[in-house]
């Protein structure tokens, strides 16, 4: 697998935009070098939470996703990008064992990673209108 310097807290909220330009910020969690899953992953996966929102348009998220998406190209496997989406919504929530979830949340999270990992999920509607690919990698150590 891949490896790239990571921000670490690749979230919509540390996006600003000064007139068309995009600028990133909170460099905290910063990594030289992690998997490159890990960023993409948390931004999906924070968009994915949004989406199992009713007060939020997931027409506009998915719009996001896939222009998102778009700027890797093909580079990117989909069944990796599964496995750390479904890590990075785990962790955005925050579930440990210092900090427990809602019943509500724990069941919406549970009805959204069910989805994912099965394949009918929101975020696979957003995969299959993108550049993402479904197939293996063959080599999956870091490089």
């Amino acid at each position: 697998m891949c490896a790239a310097a990571a921000h670490g807290d690749f979230l919509p909220q540390n996006i600003l935009l000064e007139g068309l330009r995009p600028k990133v910020i909170d460099f905290a969690a910063y990594c030289a070098r992690a998997p490159v899953y890990r960023d993409v992953a948390a931004f999906t996966g924070y968009i994915a939470l949004l989406a199992s929102k009713k007060k939020y348009s997931n027409r506009a998220l998915g719009v996001l996703i896939k222009y998102f998406f778009q700027e890797y190209e093909g580079s990117l496997n989909g069944s990796l990008l599964r496995i750390f989406v479904l890590k990075s919504m785990l962790q955005i929530i925050g579930y440990g064992p210092d900090r427990l979830p809602s019943a509500h949340t724990l069941r919406r999270l549970e009805n959204v990673l069910i989805a994912v990992a099965d394949g009918t999920s929101w975020f696979d509607e957003c995969m299959k209108n993108s550049t993402v690919s479904t197939t293996s990698l063959t080599q999956p150590e870091f490089r």
